[in-house]
């Protein structure tokens, strides 16, 4: 009644002339009577035949029904993150109620967003979500789903798994598939590179089909391989640095293919009488960087395209468990980050300056804690850098993650997961977001994302024993790609993000 009242009023008043107020206000009413479809109604048979003038209507929107455009996520892993944001559209804008049952569970409701940790107590559970849309147009629409909580060991990541190499019968520490380093060419092929504990070997693996993985010896004559890393050039040619045993003495090698695809031993970068942590990176110029600890200390060797390894250059002391980058611009710029066994704190060196400086990024609150170790390191062209790392300060066990902006100020730590981890890989992906996948003693290899500042995580391979010297890339179509060891199997793995 009340809007038929309005829209009379409001014809009478156009038919009678209105001065600019008062047309400001019948406007105002127009409007706000528009905003209900019975108001459109009654607004457009009372005003049939009324004059009106060429602007009256500007910014009177008919209303259009809301409709939910996100779809949840249906189930939930005990000690994992969960979170679903309601994304919904109309005019105007709907407001978004959502309801969970049971009440006053590990689920927090905050706006448009549901989220939450669930925990052991949480498993079996089937939590109810009744999500209403409507906006001041009567108009609405609804969702309804559940969130079934499953238990850590659970497998709800739907990626593709495949084991690289099955030649091996050792397992564990002498297993086949340690130590890997993937990466993924211009044309979507992956590459990996792992040492073979059981024959002393270095590995490299690229898939030349569907689940088929060709395998080469890298350097047959002696025995190498640990801590294998690879890059590829801008030809997507492999180029491999490695620790070897010869004579007694440990050599850091680098290996590449050459044109007939015939794998060629670069003259021996250095011999050191221990150590033997090796890392190589590339910069857009096709400039190797390959850094290496020795004794303790971490060194850094650079060879441009076609030219000779330089004279190494002691970058720091103190240092084990290393990840290194470099920035893909041509600047010659390297990020390392290692765990100062010392301070027991993870520490981050650069050469920016022209120098190489070292930096503390997280020494964990006590004398005792252990704060950087099992690192990865990954860098924008941009001189963003981002770090994952373990942070142990007991009873605390956790994955955690560091970003630097571009000019050079770090964020506060941002918690991952816990889990007991022995290894984590970060990459960024081409929206300079960071992608992790990490060990879980207890989970197997844990994939992770970040979005606004909260990290979700899924389990990609529950096997008992997974996880280990894992390392992640991402693909042309955004998707990350994973290869890992197998400790109980003895066997590198692979998984694709579908």
């Amino acid at each position: 009644m009340v809007g038929r009242v309005l829209a009379i009023s409001l014809a009478v008043a156009l038919r009678c002339g209105l001065t600019p107020l008062a047309a400001s206000q019948m406007k105002t009413l127009a409007m706000k009577l528009c905003s209900t479809a019975l108001g459109v109604l009654l607004f457009s048979a009372c005003t049939k035949n009324a004059e009106f003038p060429d602007n009256f209507f500007e910014g009177v929107a008919s209303p259009t029904a809301p409709i939910i455009t996100s779809t949840p996520q249906t189930t939930a892993v005990e000690g994992f993150v969960y979170s679903y944001t309601v994304i919904a559209t109309g005019s105007p804008t709907p407001t978004i109620s959502i309801t969970v049952n049971p009440p006053m569970s590990w689920i927090i409701v905050a706006g448009n967003n549901i989220g939450g940790t669930p925990t052991a107590m949480d498993i079996g559970v089937t939590f109810s979500v009744s999500i209403e849309v409507g906006a001041e147009s009567n108009l609405s629409t609804s969702q309804t789903f559940t969130i079934d909580v499953l238990p850590a060991t659970a497998q709800t990541g739907p990626w593709s798994l495949e084991t690289i190499d099955t030649s091996g019968t050792s397992v564990g520490i002498n297993g086949n598939g340690q130590y890997t380093s993937l990466e993924i060419d211009s044309n979507d092929i992956p590459h990996v590179v792992y040492y073979d504990g059981e024959s002393a070997r270095l590995k490299y693996a690229t898939q030349s089909g569907a689940s088929i993985w060709a395998i080469e010896d890298v350097d047959p004559a002696i025995d190498g391989g640990e801590f294998a890393s690879l890059v590829l050039d801008s030809l997507d040619v492999p180029h491999v640095a490695y620790k070897a045993s010869v004579a007694g003495n440990v050599e850091i090698r680098h290996a590449y293919k050459n044109a007939t695809g015939a794998w060629v031993i670069d003259p021996t970068i250095a011999t050191i009488p221990s150590g033997g942590e090796t890392e190589i990176g590339i910069d857009a110029t096709d400039t190797l960087h390959v850094a290496y600890i020795s004794g303790g200390d971490i060194l850094h060797s650079s060879k441009p395209s076609g030219g000779a390894w330089s004279n190494p250059v002691t970058v720091t002391s103190n240092a084990t468990d290393m990840s290194m980058v470099a920035e893909s611009n041509g600047l010659g710029l390297i990020h390392i980050a290692y765990f100062d066994y010392v301070d027991g704190a993870l520490k981050h060196a650069t050469n920016e300056s022209g120098l190489w400086i070292t930096q503390t990024l997280d020494a964990g609150p006590g004398a005792t804690d252990f704060v950087g170790q099992y690192n990865s390191i990954d860098a924008t062209a941009f001189h963003e850098v981002h770090v994952c790392y373990y942070y142990e300060s007991v009873p605390q066990m956790e994955v955690r993650y560091l970003h630097r902006d571009a000019g050079g100020t770090w964020d506060a730590s941002e918690f991952i997961s816990s889990a007991f981890t022995q290894g984590t890989s970060v990459r960024v992906d081409s929206n300079f977001n960071p992608r992790v996948c990490f060990h879980d003693q207890t989970n197997g290899l844990v994939y992770a994302t970040e979005a606004g500042g909260t990290w979700t995580t899924e389990v990609v391979d529950n096997t008992t024993g997974t996880g280990e010297h894992c390392s992640i890339a991402i693909d042309s179509n955004g998707k990350a790609r994973a290869s890992y060891f197998d400790f109980n199997g003895g066997e590198p793995e692979f998984a694709n993000e579908p």
